[in-house]
């Protein structure tokens, strides 16, 4: 899948940008592959990455840039002028954890902990006439298919039906692209067991 792109990349002298933020929530027995690793591509990748959701410090806004040296040096220098430094503090805080066997033992954990949600989010959605949701490979998003609802004509309609009625808040699936129309994403980053058990109950009642 991978090498298509950067063949392409170079027969026409292109920049790759790789965006890995979910390398450490993978559900799959698939070990996750960095594109600079491959042939061809370490000179032209510039991978994207970040700890807001890997350590569940979204509020932390820190992440990371990592590529050829003249690639990042050009970066450094559009950055400083463009948004503020993270808090130094923050910074030496991550810095030091990543280095640690600690880190490895809270991505894992987190990883499982996620695939416990991601199994009984995507249980419960299917188990309800209507809806039927693919289990995701990854992240902590499920992206179920809405059938069941006739009364409205977008996906955005149905969400705010959603809303009003049982105050279940999910993303229109046409936010991610025109081929997301009659889905809804759902988050199931920050959810106990028995929220998501609450959600499937009140989607139920429509």
């Amino acid at each position: 899948e991978l090498k298509p792109i950067i063949d392409l990349a170079v027969d026409n002298d292109l920049i790759i940008l790789t965006d890995e933020v979910y390398e450490k929530c993978i559900f799959t027995d698939d070990k996750h592959i960095r594109v600079s690793n491959l042939d061809g591509a370490y000179d032209r990748t510039i991978l994207l990455n970040s700890f807001s959701k890997t350590l569940c410090v979204p509020g932390w806004r820190l992440g990371y840039a990592a590529g050829p040296k003249e690639m990042i040096g050009q970066i450094t220098k559009m950055h400083s002028f463009v948004v503020a430094n993270a808090p130094s503090a923050q910074q030496n805080a991550i810095g030091d954890f990543i280095n640690t066997s600690e880190f490895d033992d809270f991505t894992n954990k987190l990883r499982d902990t996620l695939k416990e949600r991601m199994t009984k989010i995507v249980k419960g959605f299917n188990s309800l006439n209507g809806i039927s949701c693919r289990k995701p490979e990854g992240s902590f998003y499920a992206f179920p298919r809405f059938t069941f609802h006739k009364d409205y004509t977008t996906s955005k309609e149905l969400s705010e039906e959603i809303f009003e009625k049982q105050k279940i808040v999910l993303v229109p699936g046409t936010e991610f692209g025109p081929s997301g129309e009659g889905h809804l994403r759902a988050s199931f980053g920050s959810s106990t067991l028995e929220q998501i058990d609450e959600v499937i109950q009140r989607l139920e009642k429509l």
